[in-house]
């Protein structure tokens, strides 16, 4: 039998927002790992804590959103400078 695997140690990036933050990090569900991008709100008590929005996938997927949010970012790009380049 193969012992389960320790769970990755990968610090979180927050971006802040207005009550609370957005938090990138690794969680753990039913034995998978996976890439976690969700809103922490503050609770009355003051504690941050994890909302239900957001979206999680497992870590097999990572490399393939950070192609599709590069490509995004590129295309995003170039539809600014063409609506730069029409506006009067």
């Amino acid at each position: 039998m193969t012992p389960p695997s320790a769970p990755l140690a990968v610090e979180p990036v927050t971006l802040d927002k207005a009550g609370g933050e957005v938090r990138l990090s690794v969680e753990e569900y039913k034995g998978c790992p996976l890439a976690d991008l969700r809103y922490w709100y503050r609770a009355a008590d003051g504690e941050l804590r994890p909302s239900p929005r957001g979206v999680a996938l497992p870590l097999a997927r990572w490399r393939e959103l950070v192609h599709a949010v590069l490509l995004f970012d590129e295309r995003l790009q170039a539809a600014q400078q063409a609506a730069a380049a029409t506006e009067p």
